[in-house]
């Protein structure tokens, strides 16, 4: 069973069932889904395994990806939700194919979201992969335990001459640079920089999808705590590295980190993920 006398689970649950699913009980859900043909057995009484199966079929439709195998085939529980940018094209399947490729064995997320909202699934989010890369002791404890998300964007940007560059060959001032449009452009001034490339409506509706499938699924706090999100600069939450049950961002573990960016459309949906 996932829900019972869990209260995070439950809170996601009821959220997930009010928001996507017209408010429907769990019993309507789950004839749905058979109806769907989404159960590979029997509906479970409660909600359980088969039915978070469901749900994640018919809420995430992930795009699985085949053949990647650079991550750690072992099952922890998870307690904290990381979330990241990719720092580079609007790609998933490339950001996979670069990981499987760099030698660093084990270094992932299980999930990329894409410009239009598309979720690109490397690997089921019951293993892990290294993504935190902080030089706490428990790092390694830290990475087992947390699930993590790529969101594929660019992150901070440098404006030169009426353009906008990100970080290839130092912004482009060191051979060909990568232009941003202007219209993907947002000016937060976070962390010494004062450009990020913007995360789309349909990546943060995307998002708000798997956090709260994530937090069903492994009873994970969806509280929002600004200043473990979004430490500035030389800060990190403390939190975050004790290895406190809750959401983060990889900015929570290294101070140099700029991703994600505290964007006001994602700062919004993040907020009334608990409520």
């Amino acid at each position: 069973m996932l829900v019972v006398n869990k209260i995070h689970a439950q809170k996601a649950l009821n959220k997930i069932l009010a928001k996507y699913y017209a408010g429907i009980s769990v019993e309507a859900f789950q004839k749905y889904a058979q109806d769907k043909k989404l159960y590979s057995g029997k509906i479970d009484g409660d909600f359980g395994l088969l039915s978070y199966a469901a749900l994640y079929a018919d809420l995430i439709k992930p795009v699985e990806l085949q053949g990647f195998t650079d991550f750690i085939r072992a099952e922890f529980p998870k307690e904290q939700i990381v979330l990241h940018h990719s720092a580079g094209w609007d790609n998933a399947r490339g950001m996979f194919d670069s990981w499987q490729k760099d030698g660093q064995r084990g270094v992932a997320t299980a999930i990329g979201i894409i410009d239009n909202g598309t979720i690109v699934r490397g690997y089921n989010e019951v293993f892990w992969g290294h993504h935190i890369g902080s030089e706490n002791w428990n790092n390694v404890a830290l990475n087992q335990k947390s699930v993590a998300v790529e969101i594929c964007n660019f992150g901070c940007l440098m404006k030169r001459e009426g353009k906008y560059f990100a970080w290839p060959n130092n912004y482009g001032t060191k051979g060909p640079g990568v232009e941003i449009p202007e219209s993907k452009v947002i000016k937060l001034n976070y962390k010494g920089f004062e450009f990020y490339e913007v995360y789309t409506d349909k990546e943060i509706e995307s998002l708000e999808k798997w956090i709260l499938v994530m937090s069903l699924r492994w009873n994970i706090d969806l509280t929002y705590r600004h200043q473990d999100m979004f430490p500035n600069t030389g800060q990190v939450s403390a939190r975050a590295l004790q290895g406190t049950n809750g959401m983060f961002t990889h900015n929570s573990f290294i101070d140099w980190k700029t991703d994600i960016s505290p964007q006001p459309k994602m700062i919004s949906m993040l907020e009334k993920l608990a409520q």
